[in-house]
């Protein structure tokens, strides 16, 4: 696809062209031994997380998952892993996303708390589910598309995810 019929894209085409990339890549990921390291190391982490209404809200209105989706640097020593979240109770605000910034030292994987990502309900216009795998498609998508990278691709921006985590 050319650059110019590539700024013609709907966001709902653009979206699903930054994401049919990256689709295949969680399954050739999970063989690999970084992709799984990563994600054992922060599960027990994640699970504590979610009991501290601090950093996802409270149980009983947000549901979160671990996305299946790891965004790593060149090097493999930086990654991104999110964590969805869905609001039990709300149709205008569906829910979004939680960027977990990551570094390996040594053998270990510091973890670290980077934003959040919020969709408003306009962004859900062109969605008419809003289910887990919505959520990750849009983040993904939103973490594909942010800083200086091309329409299409599964690049990221290193220098803008990775800018915290030295």
């Amino acid at each position: 696809m050319s650059f110019v019929a590539s700024c013609q894209l709907s966001k709902t085409e653009s979206i699903e062209s930054k994401n049919r990339c990256f689709s295949e890549q969680p399954s050739k990921l999970k063989n690999t031994y970084r992709y799984r390291e990563v994600r054992d190391q922060f599960i027990d982490t994640f699970e504590l997380l979610r009991r501290d209404q601090g950093y996802f809200g409270k149980a009983e209105r947000v549901e979160t998952r671990l996305d299946s989706a790891a965004f790593f640097s060149a090097d493999s020593a930086k990654c991104i892993l999110l964590v969805l979240t869905k609001l039990k109770d709300s149709a205008s605000m569906p829910g979004g996303a939680v960027v977990i910034l990551e570094k390996v030292t040594g053998s270990d994987w510091r973890f670290e708390i980077e934003s959040s990502l919020s969709f408003d309900y306009d962004y859900f216009k062109e969605f008419k589910v809003k289910d887990f795998e919505t959520m990750s498609k849009l983040s993904g998508y939103a973490i594909l598309a942010v800083g200086s990278v091309r329409r299409e691709g599964c690049e990221i921006d290193e220098g803008y995810w990775f800018r915290s985590v030295e």
